[in-house]
């Protein structure tokens, strides 16, 4: 119900911003990181330029946290903590598992030589 330090998510909030100003691709070439930023939305036929066009959210996002509103603890809260959906995950280990995948890959090892 506290929600976030206001400094830990003014910092993130400037690591996004910066990232995204900066656009550090490494050796990998700035034209084509643009080009795979904008493939989802023009496969799906939405403006591939939107992903380009962080300013406004950014600046839109910043004004909510400066009003005080509770923008990611309402987010935790429906998403998360009030979301009727749940998932069960059973885990049962396997003693013989191991050496059947073991023999399997032992008999097709021919196969690739």
């Amino acid at each position: 119900d506290n929600g976030f330090e206001s400094d830990a998510v003014k910092a993130a909030i400037n690591t996004i911003e910066f990232q995204n100003r900066e656009l550090n691709t490494g050796s990998f070439p700035k034209g084509l990181a643009l080009m795979f930023a904008t493939n989802t939305n023009w496969n799906y036929g939405k403006d591939p330029f939107e992903p380009l066009k962080f300013d406004a959210p950014l600046a839109e996002l910043k004004q909510r946290l400066e009003e005080g509103e509770p923008v990611f603890q309402d987010l935790i809260k429906s998403k998360l903590l009030n979301n009727k959906h749940k998932v069960i995950v059973k885990s049962t280990p396997s003693k013989e598992l191991g050496k059947q995948i073991k023999e399997e890959e032992s008999s097709r090892g021919g196969e690739f030589r």
